[in-house]
């Protein structure tokens, strides 16, 4: 916020991300460790709804801030002193259950692994349709930066829509709650690939974010099922790890496989998403998440 110095500038976003860091899997596994069942399930979307809402709220607000300033943008951070006094005086410390008084990370099951792969799979693949989505605008002339901007907004409000959803879907759907998300994401992503039309484009984007947001609550949710206290928050440590490292090498590999295919670089990266998430649907319907034992939060 006060300096112009480069070398303090990244000093600073740097201790920014261990801060995040440390909270960020702290804030997942609360849910899991306190509650249980559908109730948990229907907390994560919510979970997952509000972060939704706070992308739309702060990007808003940024967008205000950076008139005056871009550094005023960094004020927007002041919030986390807030909610750092709220966790101080209302969030209780949780007792561990187990008796394992070793330091490090608990041992997962194997099977979890496989849901940290897929995690980050997921998040790789929604973070190439964000890095895309201003070039398609652009190249098929949806419309200006403002469209983009409102279009990206309403993606977020169809993420709150899918996280205050999320725990009444899973109850009637259970593990095909996972299915429904990535075969909806495939279809909004065919429906960009192919539409030459801005209102079905914007439409399609908006049903991607609403129907893709199915999938991060699911994970959380079954990867936390049948876990000891620890292991919950290995697990979650994990999950946000995939979760950063797949935003690092989305531009890497979305700008290498967007050179195959038969059309100019975003409609390839278009198209190969597309096509992972139609093999990720349908290796969900026919194999049970986790085996099968945590599909019902049992």
């Amino acid at each position: 916020m006060l300096s112009h110095n480069f070398t303090l500038i990244m000093l600073s976003r740097a201790i920014l991300g261990l801060g995040i860091g440390l909270f960020s899997p702290h804030a997942i596994s609360l849910i899991a460790h306190v509650y249980r069942g559908e109730l948990r399930a229907r907390l994560l979307g919510y979970q997952t709804g509000l972060s939704a809402l706070g992308n739309a709220v702060l990007l808003a607000g940024a967008g205000w801030l950076v008139v005056i300033s871009w550094q005023a943008v960094f004020w927007l951070y002041l919030v986390l002193a807030i909610i750092a006094l709220l966790v101080w005086r209302f969030v209780p410390e949780t007792k561990l259950t187990t008796t394992t008084t070793k330091l490090g990370h608990a041992k997962l099951p194997a099977s979890h692994w496989g849901l940290a792969g897929l995690t980050f799979i997921t998040y790789l693949l929604i973070w190439g349709v964000q890095l895309k989505l201003p070039s398609l605008f652009a190249n098929r002339h949806f419309g200006d930066a403002s469209i983009l901007n409102w279009t990206l907004a309403a993606m977020n409000l169809g993420g709150l829509i899918a996280g205050l959803t999320f725990g009444r879907l899973h109850k009637r759907l259970h593990r095909y709650t996972l299915t429904l998300g990535y075969a909806g994401a495939a279809a909004s992503i065919l429906l960009l690939w192919l539409t030459n039309q801005s209102t079905v484009a914007i439409g399609a984007a908006i049903f991607f974010n609403f129907i893709y947001s199915y999938t991060g609550p699911y994970l959380v949710f079954t990867s936390n099922a049948g876990l000891a206290d620890e292991q919950i928050n290995t697990m979650s440590s994990y999950l946000t790890i995939a979760t950063i490292i797949s935003a690092f090498f989305a531009p890497l590999v979305w700008n290498l496989l967007g050179q195959l295919g038969p059309g100019v670089l975003t409609d390839n990266v278009l198209l190969w998403i597309m096509l992972i998430l139609t093999l990720i649907a349908v290796a969900t319907l026919l194999k049970p998440t986790a085996k099968g034992t945590l599909a019902h939060g049992k």
